[in-house]
């Protein structure tokens, strides 16, 4: 299974997760009404009003038209809904032809468990799903992450993957809440950490806490039980009301982890480039900038292969275009076709002659190469996931 080594998730979406998931019901008068009348009443000492359920009223003191209902999902629909944005997902929230065997092993459960817990994500109204070219795959839709990068939204934070793996081995779902409730706290104050230099360790009160977990744990005494069962990427201790807790000596958090993988997809790219003798092609920074982009986009090994093809395209065109003119005197070679060595004749050597042979003879530059190279990297990628970002991809709700 390909995935990205980082995942963007809506802190909201975390902050959920790590409690209940909030699902708007709207709803018109006449159904209140039938949803009252489900359960008989005795008529003649019940009024209607006083049996009806309690509506919020807005700004207006006006009832409201909906109300709210609250989930808990279990460790393996948190766990399944937050591997989902280790795929290379599109704007929309779209990811197509997922292995339901391989999210399975990857979140160690069945796949009928899996397909359940589509369906209760789905319910909850955390996803869109249909299944994909057979039975075994299907297509997922995150619903809200589009909303991840809205401007006035509350923004996205970034999972490393090996991180995932390191929460999805705690056991208890309740300790699981609270480790991904430590990241969250932890990454929003990350710039205080680093504009003030401020190294007090992060918290979660009591109260915040009790929101994470189901009644039967609000107590200390469980609170201590349920956070000494988390991660060691934490040193965690409570006091007095608190949960406190900070980065484990040798640990990164997801900002610094990023950086340091920024700098190994950077040097595999411009090694690469190196080696195949086509730097020429890249004219700045900005096009090693958007193979990093899309290495983290999309995962470094779908990127690598495509610009292999992007490379091999290149030097196709430039062969072409030699033979199309009869150029192939300036490489002292009868057969221009002699020319398809790549490692021979690499791009970096044939290009500059022909710049040059151009320039000197004021012959027309017909030859058509690549500007925009993220880009065409980009629908490379697209074309070898095989349509998965077609429009016409559909859903069932």
């Amino acid at each position: 299974m390909i995935t990205k080594e980082f995942a963007k998730i809506g802190k909201s979406m975390i902050r959920q997760l790590s409690s209940v998931i909030e699902q708007f019901i709207f709803i018109e008068d006449d159904e209140i009404i039938h949803e009252a009348l489900q359960e008989p009443i005795d008529c003649e000492t019940t009024s209607l009003d006083s049996y009806m359920p309690e509506v919020d009223l807005d700004e207006n003191k006006e009832p409201q038209n909906y109300y709210i209902k609250h989930h808990r999902l279990s460790k393996s629909q948190i766990l399944q809904f937050i591997v989902y944005h280790f795929f290379a997902v599109d704007q929309r929230g779209v990811i197509c032809h997922i292995s339901e065997k391989e999210i399975a092993e990857t979140i160690n459960c069945t796949v009928k468990t899996v397909r359940n817990n589509n369906a209760v994500l789905s319910s909850v109204g955390l996803i869109n799903f249909s299944h994909s070219r057979t039975a075994s795959e299907m297509n997922v839709q995150i619903i809200d992450f589009p909303k991840y990068f809205e401007t006035n939204g509350f923004g996205y934070m970034e999972l490393n993957f090996e991180r995932f793996k390191e929460i999805s081995n705690i056991e208890h779902v309740n300790s699981l809440r609270l480790e991904l409730r430590k990241e969250l706290v932890y990454d929003n104050a990350e710039i205080k950490r680093q504009m003030k230099k401020d190294t007090t360790p992060s918290s979660v009160s009591f109260n915040d806490y009790k929101n994470i977990t189901p009644k039967y744990a609000h107590y200390k005494g469980m609170m201590k039980q349920v956070a000494d069962k988390g991660t060691s990427s934490f040193v965690t201790m409570i006091q007095g009301n608190n949960i406190c807790f900070k980065l484990a000596e040798g640990k990164l958090n997801g900002k610094a982890l990023k950086q340091k993988k920024r700098d190994e997809y950077k040097e595999r790219i411009n090694n690469y480039i190196q080696e195949q003798q086509c730097k020429i092609l890249f004219k700045s920074n900005n096009d090693i900038d958007d193979l990093i982009q899309l290495s983290f986009e999309y995962s470094v090994e779908r990127v690598m292969p495509a610009l292999v093809q992007f490379i091999n395209e290149e030097h196709e065109s430039i062969i072409e275009f030699i033979q199309m003119k009869h150029w192939g005197i300036l490489f002292d070679v009868k057969n221009v076709t002699d020319l398809n060595d790549s490692i021979e004749y690499p791009i970096d050597s044939l290009l500059p002659t022909l710049t040059k042979y151009i320039k000197i003879n004021s012959e027309v530059n017909n030859l058509s190469l690549t500007n925009n190279i993220g880009g065409k990297i980009r629908t490379i990628i697209r074309q070898q996931l095989d349509g998965q970002f077609l429009p016409s991809t559909h859903f069932a709700s």
